[in-house]
């Protein structure tokens, strides 16, 4: 039988998280040699090839890719227990409102926040829809503990801070039968004959405004404001309306109705945005915080990477 360890996995961890040994070996605080001895003695251990060194940049085995999809699992999970651990010895009942900015999120955010519920029934979990947007204020006020906003506000002060969970880009979804689906890119001209269906959230605070069509100095024939991003889905499946959305959401509706993801300008990233937890500065190291921020990764990744298998 194989003996397997954690720091296996770290190992296979640093390698697929990064592009070359030096990075890999960076992350796990050794040198370069050390890093290819320890992969030498687990493929060793386990019979088989895991990683084609001879590749540039190196690629994983199927074995490799299967040994580190599991690991990875195994290596959250035995963070969750250390966090488990460290909650059982202080034994503080916590609380944890929290609000979301975000209409596209909702898949990953409640199986987040059900995963967060049965592994931390000492806190005192809400998700307060009635802070859907501009819940920025009432978290300073202590009203929310968490906001999960890809629109953080200048800092005005040092009353709230940000925490990264990803990055991702802000595309145009189109019918596949548009003309638009056609191209390789969209431009800012492109748009002004077409009508945009958006959430009912202030255009200053949508990227395809603020980060495409206002420098710009642009704007399309017109814009719908929708409530249901499946509703908005369906439009543009019916050539009703173009909408932009996160590359992850698109993806997620993209065989059911028949549409595609187009980059926004011609930039080599088009437009890029972040997800943060937003939390008060004072709370931002807090443990039921941070284990919160871990598990939305967790499953933020986890619904990203089914999606992906699923096209």
């Amino acid at each position: 039988m194989t003996k397997l360890a954690l720091k296996d996995f770290s190992t296979l961890s640093a390698l697929k998280e990064s592009t070359t040994f030096r990075r890999a070996a960076d992350r796990l605080h050794v040198t370069e040699t050390a890093l290819s001895k320890r992969l030498t003695d687990l493929e060793t251990r386990v019979g088989c090839q895991l990683v084609q060194r001879d590749r540039r940049p190196y690629a994983f085995t199927e074995a490799g890719e299967f040994l580190s999809r599991r690991g990875s699992e195994l290596l959250h999970a035995a963070q969750l227990l250390d966090d488990d651990f460290e909650r059982f010895k202080t034994g503080r009942l916590r609380r944890l409102h929290l609000a979301i900015e975000c209409h596209s999120c909702y898949d990953w955010f409640f199986d987040a926040l059900s995963e967060y519920e049965r592994r931390w029934q000492d806190v005192e979990l809400a998700a307060l829809d009635e802070y859907r947007f501009g819940a920025l204020e009432p978290l300073r006020e202590g009203k929310l503990d968490l906001v999960v906003t890809a629109d953080p506000e200048p800092q005005r002060n040092v009353e709230l801070a940000y925490i990264k969970l990803f990055d991702y880009e802000a595309r145009l979804a189109v019918a596949s039968s548009h003309k638009l689906a056609a191209q390789s890119v969209v431009t800012d001209f492109d748009l002004q004959d077409e009508t945009l269906l958006t959430f009912p959230v202030p255009q200053h605070k949508q990227h395809i405004f603020k980060a495409f069509l206002f420098p710009a100095s642009m704007a399309p024939k017109s814009v719908v404001p929708l409530q249901d991003p499946r509703f908005m889905i369906y439009r543009v499946s019916r050539q009703r309306g173009v909408a932009c959305l996160p590359d992850w959401a698109i993806e997620s509706f993209a065989q059911q109705y028949n549409i595609v993801s187009k980059r926004l300008g011609d930039g080599p990233d088009g437009v890029k945005a972040t997800m943060y937890a937003a939390v008060r500065s004072d709370m931002q190291t807090a443990d039921h915080i941070q284990n919160f921020c871990k598990v939305a990764i967790h499953q933020f990744n986890k619904h990203k990477q089914h999606t992906l298998l699923a096209a």
